[in-house]
């Protein structure tokens, strides 16, 4: 064994140093939309049975989700940035409450406040023990039952809050966001039986009254609309401070292309403003508006102005209907400025056909989830993988997410699916999908015995840092300001040779030292 001398081991070293000083590094992040393997296993945590219906992280970068068990039970969970419960929240990481008044959950979620605390929105079907309900009773079938309720930053009822059942509105198809002033906006519809959109103001001690005085449920009454009823609604608060209010209408019997899609905005105050589209409303009459069974995914402010509608409806494809989504981006003023068809028709390289759940990213990527179609059909959808797509500002496919360059990723892990009901964008952007787990495999098109669940994937890589400034003098380029300037890229190859040389010229004399001590001293046999 030939053992290397100490000087040999430091022209080595030096060799080797010189040479990762001038080989290129390898970009160590992974492609935007690929599982995070630091969270949970492969990127998917679980949260026992149930289904996760809402996700976000607060303040301190904690991921909060929502679900419901067992159709009526509330569940919120916090984890730390692993995907483990956080066990200084509620109970064991979560907080459970057994609601008493519903039979079924639809919609729920837990919105951070700036103190630590949470508002808890959940709402569903109220469970009626009464065969007769009376017009004004809380558990009339004919709407649903919206609640809200605060919870402290440790994940236990705030005893200042007013009590759940005092805070409960009439409401199908709700949703809520804060508006700068500190009141919550809560859209949806109700009336009976001709359902109109409504939008209630409720303050942070718990109050609907008077929060804006010029709110009226006539003021979303959309021209033209008269004898229509309101199947989905969706509202969003602009920086401005005024309100985009979107919502899809239908007769009692609907038939093709029947459907309407109305868009209105509000002032601050609650008024209609009159210098939206025509006098305050714009409704839209196109054929891609006009669809069957519409339905209005979400509604999402524009980097840059503006505002960005995504309709889920369906279409005629021979005897058969076919899914069909549609996105169409409009100027702050409510004009159209351009509409992108999707669906099975367009953006085929997407992989999805039904949309929903849809996220904007704050570069103006549209990340997508659903269930993409079976190609031998075309209006099957295949319900056994659900994915999630991304599309550029401009419309295109983004290939830059997902697996091996295919712009989406399959929500599956160990053969389970995730269906979709929630996408959250997190500070530090990195996606989650929260969602409904299946208990086992299975082929049905439903989840049998699901799991509250979610699933993390990689956000995009930071910007590589910009090259630094050159000088505008002459000299070939060389010279530089403000502090060292790009090297240039012969330097790189000469220093490789120049080493390469060094370690000829080292192996060489190391060679000719052994000769001469193998002709002064031979070896014996």
């Amino acid at each position: 064994m030939t053992i290397m001398s100490h000087a040999t081991m430091v022209r080595s070293s030096i060799i080797a140093a010189a040479l990762i000083w001038i080989l290129p590094t390898s970009n160590s992040y992974a492609s935007a939309g690929t599982p995070d393997g630091a969270f949970g296993i492969n990127g998917l945590a679980t949260f026992g049975r149930g289904t996760a219906l809402h996700a976000t992280d607060d303040d301190h970068g904690r991921l909060l989700i929502s679900g419901v068990r067992a159709h009526s039970t509330i569940v919120v969970a916090r984890t730390t940035a692993s995907g483990t419960l956080d066990g200084t929240f509620g109970e064991l990481g979560f907080y459970n409450r057994e609601d008493q008044l519903l039979f079924g959950v639809d919609y729920l979620e837990a919105k951070p406040l700036a103190d630590g605390k949470l508002m808890v929105f959940n709402a569903g079907r109220p469970f009626c023990n009464s065969p007769s309900p009376g017009a004004n009773s809380i558990c009339n079938l004919n709407a649903g039952l919206l609640q809200v309720t605060r919870l402290l930053g440790a994940g236990t009822s705030d005893p200042t809050w007013m009590p759940a059942v005092h805070n409960a509105v009439r409401l199908d198809s709700p949703s809520a966001h804060r508006i700068s002033s500190g009141t919550f906006l809560i859209s949806g519809t109700d009336g009976f039986p001709q359902r109109r959109a409504v939008i209630h103001a409720l303050s942070d001690q718990g109050s609907y009254a008077n929060a804006l005085p010029g709110l009226s449920r006539q003021a979303l009454n959309c021209p033209g609309t008269q004898g229509l009823t309101a199947t989905s609604l969706k509202s969003l608060t602009q920086p401005d401070g005024k309100t985009i209010v979107a919502q899809t209408l239908e007769p009692f019997q609907a038939t093709a292309f029947s459907y309407r899609v109305c868009l209105s905005r509000m002032n601050s105050d609650g008024t209609v403003d009159p210098t939206f589209a025509n006098s305050g409303h714009n409704t839209l009459l196109e054929n891609e508006f006009t669809a069957y069974s519409s339905r209005i995914v979400a509604l999402l402010v524009r980097p840059g102005g503006g505002f960005q509608l995504i309709l889920q409806h369906q279409l005629p494809l021979g005897d058969a209907l076919r899914p069909h989504f549609t996105i169409s981006r409009y100027n702050s003023n409510g004009s159209l400025a351009s509409r992108a068809d999707g669906g099975i028709t367009g953006f085929t390289a997407l992989h999805v056909a039904r949309v929903d759940v849809v996220a904007l990213q704050p570069d103006g990527k549209l990340l997508i989830a659903g269930l993409p179609w079976i190609r031998t059909t075309q209006t099957d959808l295949d319900h056994q993988r659900p994915v999630i797509g991304r599309l550029d500002a401009n419309g295109s496919n983004d290939l830059s997410f997902g697996t091996n360059g295919t712009g989406s990723t399959a929500l599956i892990s160990n053969g389970r699916r995730l269906m979709p009901k929630s996408i959250h964008l997190a500070h530090d952007g990195s996606i989650f999908v929260a969602g409904a787990l299946d208990g086992a495999p299975t082929v049905d098109a439903e989840i049998m015995d699901p799991q509250m669940a979610v699933i993390k994937l990689q956000a995009d890589p930071p910007p590589a840092p910009p090259p630094p400034a050159q000088s505008s003098g002459s000299g070939g380029g060389c010279g530089t300001l403000n502090g060292k300037g790009p090297v240039d890229p012969t330097l790189s190859l000469l220093a490789m040779l120049a080493l390469l040389a060094l370690l000829s010229r080292h192996r060489l004399a190391n060679i000719r030292t052994q000769t001469r001590a193998f002709i002064s001293h031979p070896r014996s046999s």
